[in-house]
């Protein structure tokens, strides 16, 4: 088949690395040198600013529901359909390869090291739940697995979910129906949460509590596929707008903890994050008056490229370092082990995402190609 048109939006690799420190920061023991009262106001701040990081899954969502859902309307409007299993084999050729390896590493390998470092094993999750892409729900019986390689593939669940589903849901809705999908969506999320406001693991991991982020993605990409006046009305923004949008998110994210520390508010909260997420993806791709594009930092960019390996990999490049701090260096301060597991492991992260994308990845990314209408 024959790529017919290129479809690029520059600032989205820039985002997805982002997406990625986000969540590397929350795996680290970025806190761990702080000797102080956890009941402190510095000690809550700096641990809530931690977990933050976890809401670069969010971003991913939302990023994904954007992209998938732009193209696919481009592919029908072009061509008059949606191939679904073409879709199907694109996702296939680019999530499964890896993803499979860190399920193998994550039962088989992971479990053998400790078993060399004379470390018994408590694994309490199933192989079943991660071969069929539905270890969220695992996460919400269970909570984290043992192996910490196993713990990010939950959110890559949730994803095939949604890819799953989206291709054939556009396939029979009507374009100029799909606001009114995505709202009822979005209100059926909502109502979700809002009855399970007082169970955290269904909150966090539950694909109906968490498939917002990725309809609100896709109603950006409908609004700025469907919508000439919708790209008008951000190309006109104010740098001084942007900046007021971009202040409020941010402030919303440093005292999330104090915001949503009522149970009664947490079915809000991924709706809000979502809005400034959807905001800045839009902002980055359409707005002309915009203080700054990702797309002009060429290490964002580039390295927005190995996300995906990022993501899977850099639990194992912080097992890695952390086992050379504490096993080959023996140190005993805290900050030197903080700073030398952020450091070495994000730099192992980066080089097994590099390797693992060049020499893994490619010869599948080459044959996803073929199943491609457009290109980036």
């Amino acid at each position: 088949m024959k790529i017919s048109q290129k479809i690029f939006f520059p600032n989205l690799d820039g985002l997805r690395f982002i997406a990625f420190f986000a969540v590397f920061f929350y795996q680290s023991s970025i806190i761990s040198c702080l000797n102080t009262d956890p009941t402190s106001a510095f000690y809550q701040f700096a641990f809530a600013q931690k977990m933050n990081g976890a809401l670069g899954v969010n971003l991913f969502f939302v990023l994904s529901g954007f992209l998938i859902t732009y193209l696919l309307l481009s592919e029908k409007e072009k061509y008059g359909r949606i191939n679904v299993p073409h879709f199907y084999m694109r996702r296939l050729l680019r999530i499964w390869p890896l993803y499979y390896l860190m399920i193998i590493a994550g039962f088989l390998l992971f479990p053998y090291v400790k078993h060399l470092l004379g470390i018994i094993s408590t694994e309490t999750h199933s192989p079943g739940y991660y071969l069929f892409f539905i270890s969220n729900f695992e996460m919400i019986q269970k909570g984290f697995a043992d192996s910490s390689i196993l713990n990010v593939l939950w959110s890559v669940g949730v994803e095939e979910q949604f890819y799953l589903a989206w291709p054939i849901l556009l396939f029979f809705i009507p374009t100029k129906h799909l606001l009114k999908f995505f709202a009822v969506m979005l209100a059926a999320t909502l109502f979700f949460r809002f009855y399970h406001s007082n169970n955290n693991n269904v909150i966090y991991y539950h694909t109906l509590s968490v498939i917002g982020d990725m309809f609100l993605g896709g109603m950006v990409a409908w609004m700025a596929f469907s919508k000439p006046a919708f790209i008008k009305f951000l190309a006109s923004l104010s740098k001084a707008t942007i900046l007021l949008v971009y202040a409020i998110g941010i402030i919303i994210i440093l005292f999330d903890y104090k915001l949503f520390s009522n149970q009664h508010l947490i079915f809000v909260q991924r709706l809000v994050y979502g809005l400034f997420f959807a905001f800045v993806i839009a902002e980055q791709n359409f707005a002309t008056n915009s203080f700054f594009k990702i797309s002009n930092n060429k290490f964002l960019s580039k390295w927005g490229n190995y996300t995906y390996g990022l993501y899977c990999l850099h639990t194992i490049g912080l097992l890695i370092a952390h086992f050379i701090s504490e096993r080959i260096i023996k140190s005993h301060n805290n900050w030197f082990i903080m700073l030398f597991d952020f450091t070495v492991g994000l730099g192992l992260s980066m080089i097994l995402a590099y390797y693992s994308y060049h020499y893994f990845e490619a010869p599948f990314l080459r044959w996803k190609n073929k199943f491609a209408f457009f290109t980036k």
